[in-house]
Protein backbone atom coordinates (compact mmCIF):
# COMPACT_ATOMS: atom_id res chain seq x y z
CA UNK A 1 0.00 0.00 0.00
CA UNK A 2 1.36 3.46 -0.93
CA UNK A 3 1.65 6.33 1.35
CA UNK A 4 -1.01 8.28 -0.69
CA UNK A 5 -3.54 5.51 -0.39
CA UNK A 6 -2.77 5.00 3.04
CA UNK A 7 -3.61 8.70 3.69
CA UNK A 8 -6.51 8.67 1.87
CA UNK A 9 -7.84 5.92 3.21
CA UNK A 10 -7.44 7.22 7.10
CA UNK A 11 -8.72 10.69 6.08
CA UNK A 12 -11.51 9.01 4.23
CA UNK A 13 -12.57 6.95 7.39
CA UNK A 14 -11.62 9.73 10.04
CA UNK A 15 -14.35 11.66 8.29
CA UNK A 16 -16.37 9.33 8.29
CA UNK A 17 -16.76 8.71 11.77
CA UNK A 18 -16.76 12.47 12.32
CA UNK A 19 -19.92 12.61 9.95
CA UNK A 20 -21.32 10.01 12.31
CA UNK A 21 -20.48 11.60 15.74
CA UNK A 22 -22.56 14.43 14.38
CA UNK A 23 -25.44 12.30 13.56
CA UNK A 24 -25.46 11.05 17.21
CA UNK A 25 -25.35 14.57 18.28
CA UNK A 26 -28.45 15.06 16.30
CA UNK A 27 -30.33 12.08 17.62
CA UNK A 28 -29.34 13.54 21.07
CA UNK A 29 -30.83 16.24 20.38
CA UNK A 30 -33.90 14.64 19.30
CA UNK A 31 -33.83 12.41 22.46
CA UNK A 32 -33.87 15.40 24.67
CA UNK A 33 -36.82 17.03 22.92
CA UNK A 34 -38.68 13.89 23.19
CA UNK A 35 -38.23 14.27 27.07
CA UNK A 36 -38.93 17.07 27.23
CA UNK A 37 -42.38 16.55 25.61
CA UNK A 38 -43.01 13.93 28.10
CA UNK A 39 -41.98 16.24 31.20
CA UNK A 40 -44.20 19.40 29.62
CA UNK A 41 -47.31 16.14 29.44
CA UNK A 42 -46.29 15.24 33.13
CA UNK A 43 -46.43 18.28 34.50
CA UNK A 44 -49.42 19.30 32.85
CA UNK A 45 -51.75 16.52 33.12
CA UNK A 46 -50.80 15.69 36.76
CA UNK A 47 -54.13 15.03 38.50
CA UNK A 48 -56.18 15.73 35.40
CA UNK A 49 -56.08 12.93 33.36
CA UNK A 50 -54.47 9.62 34.23
CA UNK A 51 -53.86 8.42 30.73
CA UNK A 52 -51.92 10.84 29.13
CA UNK A 53 -49.95 11.25 32.43
CA UNK A 54 -49.17 8.03 31.98
CA UNK A 55 -47.96 7.89 28.15
CA UNK A 56 -46.15 11.53 29.47
CA UNK A 57 -44.57 9.55 31.67
CA UNK A 58 -43.73 6.68 29.22
CA UNK A 59 -42.18 9.01 26.88
CA UNK A 60 -39.81 10.73 29.35
CA UNK A 61 -38.66 7.57 30.28
CA UNK A 62 -38.23 6.67 26.07
CA UNK A 63 -36.35 9.88 26.16
CA UNK A 64 -34.13 9.21 29.09
CA UNK A 65 -33.50 6.10 27.55
CA UNK A 66 -32.84 7.07 24.32
CA UNK A 67 -30.16 10.20 25.92
CA UNK A 68 -28.25 7.34 27.72
CA UNK A 69 -27.69 5.30 25.02
CA UNK A 70 -26.82 7.86 22.35
CA UNK A 71 -24.33 9.68 25.14
CA UNK A 72 -22.37 6.07 25.62
CA UNK A 73 -22.22 5.85 21.27
CA UNK A 74 -20.92 8.97 21.43
CA UNK A 75 -18.51 8.43 24.18
CA UNK A 76 -17.14 4.95 22.63
CA UNK A 77 -17.42 7.10 19.25
CA UNK A 78 -15.03 9.34 20.23
CA UNK A 79 -12.70 7.39 22.00
CA UNK A 80 -12.50 4.99 18.70
CA UNK A 81 -11.92 8.24 16.49
CA UNK A 82 -8.98 9.30 18.81
CA UNK A 83 -7.39 5.88 18.29
CA UNK A 84 -7.64 6.05 14.47
CA UNK A 85 -6.47 9.42 14.65
CA UNK A 86 -3.10 8.18 16.82
CA UNK A 87 -2.98 5.40 14.65
CA UNK A 88 -3.12 7.50 11.50
CA UNK A 89 0.06 9.57 13.08
CA UNK A 90 2.05 6.39 14.32
CA UNK A 91 1.84 5.10 10.83
CA UNK A 92 2.52 8.34 8.88
CA UNK A 93 5.43 9.08 11.09
CA UNK A 94 7.00 5.21 10.46
CA UNK A 95 6.42 5.74 6.92
CA UNK A 96 8.39 8.93 6.86
CA UNK A 97 10.81 8.04 8.63
CA UNK A 98 11.79 4.86 6.01
CA UNK A 99 11.58 7.49 3.67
Amino acid sequence: MSHEQLKKGYETEIAYQKHMLRNLSYYFELAILISAIGIVMTYYFWGKNLPILLLGIFIMGIGLLAMLILATGAIRGRKNLNLVIADYKKKIKTATTKE
